[in-house]
């Protein structure tokens, strides 16, 4: 939580410079332990499934003409 202090120079850094950074706006949001718990395991399930093969058509051997 040391980091907690470093927050406001950041938020002014952010408003001064967000137009040269390209930023039109941003936000924050406290994130609860239970988030970043169902999180890691989202993420690990989704590393764990086996990858599905995408199919992709040919649009030319889907004419009816040919």
């Amino acid at each position: 939580m040391e980091e907690v202090k470093n927050f406001p120079a950041l938020f002014d850094m952010l408003d001064r410079d967000k137009n040269s950074l390209r930023i039109n706006s941003y936000g924050i949001s406290i994130t609860t332990m239970e988030e970043v718990f169902l999180r890691v395991a989202e993420m690990e399930e989704e590393a764990l499934l086996p990858k599905r093969p995408s199919i992709t058509a040919d649009p030319k051997k889907l004419d009816p003409t040919d």
